[in-house]
């Protein structure tokens, strides 16, 4: 019994040294051949692979004049701040939007701020976003 106990643990131990050794292997080899994110090729990723953008992209920061607010009410469910934006790309390429909304009282005063968001807006194309306040 003791035999076979003995021989039992010095197989599972060599299983266990073969699979360590299999994985520290892999590693190394990983760890010497970085590649590129997402990309199946064999070949290692260098700085000299990265590309310059041939411009950077324009970013308006003042967009009010492509957003309407199309209507703003309280949440039939939860009663908080709902506004409906409206926003028609008046760029020449594609654009993505992210619209801030104050929800204000009858008195100015701020209640909740609500974030929309409409990506891929084809040029002269209209997108419609929303903005949930919270509270």
């Amino acid at each position: 019994m003791t035999l076979v106990l003995g021989v039992s643990f010095a197989l599972v131990g060599a299983g266990v040294v073969l699979v360590y050794s299999l994985m520290q292997s892999a590693w190394d080899s990983a760890a010497l051949s970085p590649e590129r994110p997402g990309s199946s090729s064999s070949t290692p990723y260098t700085e000299e692979d990265e590309e310059e953008p041939d411009e950077e992209p324009e970013f308006d920061t003042d967009g009010t004049a492509d957003v309407t607010i199309t209507k703003c009410t309280r949440d039939s469910l939860i009663d908080w701040p709902h506004a409906e934006l409206e926003v028609v790309n008046g760029t020449g390429s594609t654009a993505a939007y992210v619209a801030y909304v104050s929800f204000v009282d009858r008195d100015g005063e701020l209640v909740s701020e609500g974030l929309a968001v409409a990506e891929d807006v084809a040029p002269g194309e209209k997108a419609k976003m929303t903005a949930q306040g919270t509270g």
